[in-house]
């Protein structure tokens, strides 16, 4: 698992739709569902339930998101932090 798919399977997560996730992330539906059936082979479960309403976490789903969201929100606040110090003036 890399972090791109672990930040598209979190975006899947919260809109609730492949489709929806992937016009988000300004990707294509089918490169979208193509990271997630790679992440699911890799991990050798199936994480998301499809309907035709929408997906829904299965339980492994929902303990995946449960521990990649506080990763994830920790990595963007450091890159976050790393800009900070590249833009704002410092010494003397």
């Amino acid at each position: 698992m890399n972090f791109r798919t672990c930040k598209y399977f979190l975006t899947v997560c919260e809109l609730g739709t492949i489709n929806a996730a992937a016009r988000k992330l300004f990707i294509s539906q089918q490169s979208l569902s193509q990271h997630i059936r790679k992440l699911e082979a890799e991990l050798g479960v199936s994480l998301f339930d499809v309907r035709p309403s929408g997906v829904n976490l299965t339980d492994y789903g929902q303990e995946l998101y449960r521990r990649a969201l506080p990763l994830i929100a920790e990595f963007d606040s450091l890159t976050n932090f790393v800009e900070e110090l590249q833009t704002t003036p410092t010494g003397k």
